[in-house]
């Protein structure tokens, strides 16, 4: 290199972490991630991101909302309650579509 010369290095990963699982589901969560476009080692680091950023570890067959998102909906919530963003009562359909239509 020359005096002028700059060296960046990138340290994004630097460790390796082994675990045993059963062959048909590490086949199965390649599988899923390939539909999806990414890697199964993508898949792996996101949940671990995720879990030391939520601190929680998440047990469910049901889909949970982020904190986020419980945080925006208690928010619309409270504003429908207040009658914020809510709109009238129409009889028919043309009433509606005036109403979407007047400039706010």
């Amino acid at each position: 290199m020359t005096e002028n010369a700059q060296c960046i290095h990138y340290v994004y990963m630097n460790t390796v972490l082994n675990f045993r699982t059963k062959k048909t589901l590490k086949d199965d969560a390649q599988k899923v991630a390939r539909e999806l476009g990414v890697s199964l080692g993508t898949v792996m680091n996101l949940y671990l991101e995720e879990f030391v950023r939520e601190k929680k570890l998440l047990l469910t067959s049901h889909p949970t909302p982020s904190s986020a998102v419980v945080t925006e909906l208690a928010h619309m919530s409270a504003e429908a309650r207040a009658g914020k963003h809510i709109s009238p009562k129409f009889s028919d359909p043309e009433d509606a579509i005036a109403w979407l239509n007047i400039p706010s």
